[in-house]
């Protein structure tokens, strides 16, 4: 009023304020289509946790109108879980003033998904706390491309290792043969004129044990180094008749050795044919050589656990110390002479790679009474048709 009486003119009537003010009206509409358009979902809240603002992509992701969340908390809006931590991450940026950056689990359309979140408070024109202000996107691909990366360095690192290991199983385990080759060859070579007809056997027959022995320890070593070699994708695998299979292979070893197997039913999983029959084979295998019964007994089963399969093969052996326990998955690690059970050292390796390379664990577990448990998990990626039972 005093500016009128003054003789002052608005502003906004003279041609410069005209055009501010339209500048103004521009830059307006363009913050709104950027906040509409943009691929981000943006939201606000107030101090009490109400929201009061959502743009198109936020409410697409929740899936109701502006109209119906006004007001509405993450309570409201969200599983009581999920609105637990946004509750909680959005106290923590009022009470802070800090920003809020994290990379969470997001239920979206049905499926989970990675998003990175971010978080602000929200201040008026006098500097006081009004709210918090909230952004988050789709990362999914991102992350799933790091977890991946992550994935191929951790197997460079076991590869490199196995590596390592190889290098010193070829210059110390696979030497001793072949040094009890080349003995033997020359005591034939000086003696076998005028030694008698009996230790030419015996000489004989420790060339042909070394022998053997020595390609043993390179079957082994092939098998293991060619688990995840090929890179073959991973597929759905019926357990049932990979350990079928497994026992197929041992049948000559199980007859022997006069053992009694029981196979639970069991799930499917995704791996690979070859290396689940290899997986069960060794466990198995193992079960029956290393006991001191007449009739070994072996149960293999599974059951589910949540999110995972886990896997039990029992036995009735001599156990394994607790603090071999661990050790015993190390390549070439062994417990006994060669002497006492003949072996390489790499069947529990070879189990403790294949199970690794489908993101499992593996452990073993004394058993009441005696013998051993050896326990893997594998991700339940496939679907079931029927649930494990025992068969007969």
């Amino acid at each position: 009023m005093m500016d009128h009486l003054m003789g002052r003119a608005d502003p906004s009537a003279s041609p410069a304020g005209s055009a501010i003010a339209a500048a103004l009206q521009d830059a307006e509409a363009l913050y709104l289509s950027l906040v509409e358009h943009i691929p981000i979902c943006m939201y606000r809240v107030d101090l009490k946790g109400r929201l009061t603002f959502g743009n198109s992509a936020y409410l697409k992701d929740v899936g109701r109108p502006l109209e119906e969340l006004l007001g509405k908390t993450v309570f409201d809006i969200f599983p009581l879980e999920e609105a637990r931590k946004y509750a909680a991450d959005d106290r923590r940026v009022i009470e802070t003033g800090e920003v809020f950056r994290d990379i969470e689990e997001h239920q979206a359309r049905g499926e989970v998904i990675y998003v990175e979140v971010l978080k602000f408070l929200v201040r008026d024109h006098l500097g006081r706390a009004v709210g918090v202000q909230g952004l988050y996107w789709d990362v999914s691909g991102r992350k799933r491309a790091e977890d991946q990366a992550r994935k191929t360095m951790a197997e460079l690192e076991r590869s490199n290792k196995d590596l390592e290991q190889f290098a010193a199983v070829a210059s110390h385990d696979m030497h001793a043969p072949l040094r009890r080759i080349l003995t033997a060859c020359q005591l034939l070579e000086k003696h076998c004129r005028t030694c008698p007809e009996s230790e030419t056997g015996e000489l004989y027959g420790f060339i042909v044990s070394s022998a053997k022995q020595m390609q043993e320890l390179i079957e082994d070593l092939l098998a293991h180094s060619r688990v995840g070699a090929f890179n073959k994708p991973l597929e759905p695998i019926d357990c049932n008749r990979a350990a079928r299979t497994a026992l197929a292979n041992l049948q000559l070893v199980i007859r022997e050795a006069g053992a009694e197997v029981r196979l639970d039913r069991l799930p499917t999983v995704f791996g690979t044919y070859m290396e689940m029959v290899q997986l069960f084979q060794n466990l198995i295998a193992n079960a029956v050589k290393y006991t001191e019964k007449k009739t070994p007994r072996v149960e293999l089963s599974a059951e589910l656990r949540q999110s995972e399969w886990l896997f039990h093969v029992k036995d009735e052996g001599i156990g394994i110390p607790a603090d071999q326990r661990q050790r015993v998955f190390e390549a070439f690690h062994r417990l006994h002479s060669e002497s006492e059970y003949p072996g390489t050292g790499l069947g529990l390796a070879t189990c403790k790679k294949i199970v690794e390379r489908l993101d499992g664990k593996i452990w073993v577990e004394p058993r009441p009474g005696g013998g051993s448990e050896f326990l893997f998990t594998i991700p339940n990626r496939a679907p079931q048709a029927d649930p494990p039972e025992r068969a007969e």
